[in-house]
């Protein structure tokens, strides 16, 4: 059983996700890799929407401050961002919230889980 759990701050990348025409082959909608939030400063981007100040580490070269995250953990947190955008597909209807998702195998539907 594979479980996940969506968060507030996926949420709120997740309304700022930049969605584009990849004309490749047939074409189909994809996030634009360059700008997944809208400018190239993917990290700037992220912090800006998370609402995440904070200023560099003169000795690690991280962020630090109120509600900092790290560099490692925004870019861990933006490649959770394709399961976030699976169980949004796969609850289309219904739509999705934060909180635990589960499912049983790789290709199954995630549902929600309580």
């Amino acid at each position: 059983m594979e479980k996940f759990v969506i968060t507030p701050n996926h949420m709120m990348l997740l309304k700022r996700m930049c969605v584009s025409w990849e004309d490749c082959e047939f074409g189909a909608p994809a996030i634009d890799c360059k700008r997944p939030y809208g400018n190239s400063s993917v990290l700037s981007d992220m912090r800006e929407i998370l609402g995440i100040e904070g200023k560099r580490c003169p000795h690690c070269d991280d962020f630090i401050g109120d509600g900092a995250l790290s560099d490692d953990a925004l870019n861990g947190l933006h490649k959770e961002m394709q399961t976030v955008l699976q169980i949004l597909l796969h609850n289309a209807e219904t739509g999705i919230s934060p909180g635990p998702y589960q499912r049983a195998t790789f290709g199954d539907k995630w549902v929600e889980s309580f």
